[in-house]
């Protein structure tokens, strides 16, 4: 059966060298609540008696082989294989943890790129939203000046309008004397015709001439000369000649007389 470690140091005399227990009590905490060992409780002054030395040797001696028994049995006994599986396990921890922390962060970096752009695109379309807005409010602002200048000329248009009716009802009033007058004219006429046909009778009795009333602007008709038995047709243009001349040239018709006022 093959050794344990430090069980050689175990059986060999105290010439051995002897670590501080300070140093020892760092390693692990089996050695917490010993008694300290140090050179002063090994080896006493050459004062001391043979049998006083001799005791206190024993006694250090048997302390470090209880602790090099404790330590031996920490380092090298039953639960050091537990130990080290303990460590192998809790590095490979240690491992799988670096691994998925690398790969949570790189999912964590993928995950904020991605939320990155999509708040990049957001504020884009916000952005872009934002200025069709500003067009359409100027769009709107612009309509209700429109809308306002409308009003403005469609309340002056019905003033207008307003005044317009006033004026036609004024006119209309007026018109309506103008007409009464008219149909007052128009029946003083009416009774005058039969008088001025009357008139006409005589005066064509008189002379003996019957006007072409049809002709515009001349003065036309035909004059019958009894004394000479015949009937002459005449037209004189009273814009040519005076009232005077065409006064006597009348007068020559009717005396059968040629004039040279009266065209034929």
């Amino acid at each position: 059966m093959a050794k344990r470690k430090g069980s050689d140091f175990a059986a060999s005399p105290p010439t051995a060298v002897i670590t501080s227990l300070d140093t020892v009590s760092t390693c692990s905490p089996i050695t917490s609540g010993l008694t300290p060992l140090t050179a002063s409780s090994l080896f006493t002054s050459p004062q001391t008696s043979p049998t006083v030395h001799q005791t206190e040797e024993e006694e250090a001696w048997e302390e470090s082989k209880d602790l090099m028994a404790k330590l031996i049995e920490h380092f090298d006994g039953p639960d050091a294989d537990d130990d080290a599986a303990l460590v192998k396990e809790s590095m490979l921890l240690v491992e799988n943890l670096k691994i998925g922390s690398q790969r949570n962060a790189e999912e964590a970096a993928s995950v904020k790129h991605h939320i990155q752009r999509q708040i990049k695109e957001e504020e884009d379309a916000c952005r872009r939203e934002g200025e069709d807005l500003a067009k359409q409010n100027c769009h709107i602002a612009a309509l209700e000046e429109e809308i306002r200048n409308l009003k403005i000329i469609n309340d002056e248009v019905d003033q207008q309008k307003k005044e317009s009716e006033q004026r036609t009802e004024r006119y209309r009033a007026e018109a309506s004397v103008e007409v009464e007058k008219i149909d007052e004219v128009e029946a003083a006429k009416i009774k005058e015709v039969p008088r001025m046909k009357k008139q006409l009778s005589l005066y064509a009795a008189m002379t003996n001439i019957k006007w072409h009333y049809e002709k515009e602007n001349v003065m036309a008709g035909e004059v019958a000369v009894l004394s000479q038995g015949i009937c002459r047709r005449f037209e004189i243009d009273p814009m040519e000649h005076s009232e005077f001349d065409v006064a006597n040239a009348v007068w020559s018709l009717m005396d059968g007389k040629s004039s040279a006022v009266v065209s034929c």
